[in-house]
């Protein structure tokens, strides 16, 4: 569609709106989702490898995972549910996303049993808590709901993204670099969340 506009001057200006823009805003959230779900992806892909690597057994691994998301994600759903908005927007997001770069490090540079459950632990926490803070930023800047499908859109190809790039940085045995890309993503999607979480405090 277009408009066409008057000028004071009576020169009449014809411009065309551009219906698909989206707002810088909304984009950088986009980014951030894509950001943060590649870090997540990567870690998923590869947590049963580590934990191996550790000396658990493949049983064992299950166990840890199994119950951490059982327990501490539906927790970390449950405290964000408890908490809402009393500690504003900025706050839990530094927990969450400062909670997954702690799990991550702890994850591929602990090398023992207890260190992979505790890791664990606390990712399915901070991921669990996290998620309705973010899916909040999207859905407070665009409150018609279409940036909140667009961030779905966007977790999902970055959870695709997450493995083949960790698998790709993955050297031998090592999975330092496992454990990097996840931090860097979880930084930058950080540097991304406050600015706009403290555009809608």
């Amino acid at each position: 569609p277009q408009v066409i506009s008057v000028r004071p001057s009576g020169v009449t200006e014809r411009t065309a709106k551009v219906p698909w823009a989206i707002p810088l805003p909304i984009l950088a959230l986009l980014a951030m989702m894509l950001l943060l779900y590649t870090g997540h992806g990567a870690i998923w892909a590869f947590q049963e490898r580590i934990g191996i690597a550790d000396g658990l057994t493949e049983h064992a691994v299950g166990k840890w995972i199994g119950m951490s998301m059982l327990l501490w994600g539906v927790g970390g759903s449950l405290l964000a549910r408890l908490l809402s908005l009393s500690l504003g927007r900025i706050v839990p997001q530094l927990i969450s996303l400062g909670a997954s770069c702690i799990a991550v490090l702890l994850l591929v540079f602990g090398s023992t049993p207890f260190a992979f459950a505790t890791s664990s632990g606390l990712i399915a926490l901070s991921w669990f808590y996290g998620l309705p803070y973010q899916m909040g930023l999207l859905a407070a800047h665009d409150p018609k709901g279409r940036a909140a499908l667009a961030g779905t859109m966007m977790s999902t190809a970055g959870m695709a993204a997450g493995p083949g790039i960790a698998a790709f940085l993955l050297v031998g045995h090592a999975h330092w670099p496992i454990g990097v890309l996840a931090g860097v993503c979880y930084l930058c999607a950080l540097a991304i969340a406050v600015p706009s979480a403290r555009g809608v405090a």
